[in-house]
């Protein structure tokens, strides 16, 4: 987990760490390589690193490519304080106001140190998508739904009215008939869990979401595994995350 301090309790905390020889600090603000002579790291973050955009993408690349080193020569992130396992802290500076958005991003990829598979890891940034873009749709309306019909399909200009908003794909061997997804359910529900609908809204809605708008997706994805992600419309989770454990 993601541990936020002062100053002065950092430095109480780094009187301690000094007579451990097996735990190596690392601050992402300098260039610290990994020591494999080190049993355990723990990561040192100060609070202007999220301060913006930028920043906060270029230390997410950083953290990623730490915890590759780490799980290549089998070095533990992390320690105990107060029976909670600490993998990183966040140096706060009182006058620099923290983003949320920076900081649940930041948490997310500190979080992900504590897996070392690869499935595993490729999940967990992918359920994290899909649960931001939930929420993002539930905060925002975008899609606005009364009587299971969209604020698209409400429109007389747009065709016929039409439940459950995007939710169809064209029959097979017939490119106008349409029938609606299969993994809909009867309540509105979607079982499917697909990153790449999520992602997707039509031409009538202002809102657009791209991968690089989730950092942590955009800093672990690699390009082709974007482009799976991308064209996996309609495919259920477990299909395309075994799609990304390919590349």
């Amino acid at each position: 987990m993601l541990k936020k301090m002062s100053d002065d309790e950092f430095k109480q905390l780094k009187q301690g760490i000094g007579t451990n020889g097996n735990i190596q600090l690392i601050r992402t603000c300098e260039r610290s390589n990994v020591k494999k002579k080190f049993n355990k790291i723990l990561v040192v973050i100060k609070s202007f690193e999220i301060s913006d955009y930028k920043h906060t993408k270029k230390l997410l690349r950083k953290l990623l490519k730490l915890q590759k080193k780490c799980i290549k020569n089998h070095i533990n992130w992390g320690i105990t304080i107060e029976n909670e396992n600490i993998s990183a802290i966040l140096v706060a500076d009182e006058n620099l106001a923290i983003n949320p958005k920076f900081y649940n991003e930041l948490e997310v990829v500190v979080n992900l140190s504590e897996l070392k598979a690869k499935r595993s890891r490729i999940e967990y940034i992918y359920d994290k998508s899909c649960e931001y873009l939930d929420k993002e749709c539930r905060r925002l309306n975008y899609c606005d739904f009364k009587n299971d019909v969209c604020v698209a399909k409400r429109n007389p200009c747009r065709g016929k009215e039409k439940k459950m908003g995007c939710c169809y794909h064209v029959k097979l061997f017939s490119f106008k008939d349409s029938k609606m997804c299969e993994y809909l359910s009867k309540d509105g529900s979607c079982s499917a869990k697909c990153f790449a609908c999520k992602l997707f809204t039509c031409d009538a809605i202002k809102e657009k979401y791209r991968i690089k708008d989730i950092t942590y997706a955009d800093c672990f994805f690699n390009l082709l595994q974007k482009i799976i992600i991308r064209v996996s419309i309609l495919t259920p989770r477990d299909k395309t995350i075994n799609r990304l454990m390919w590349l």
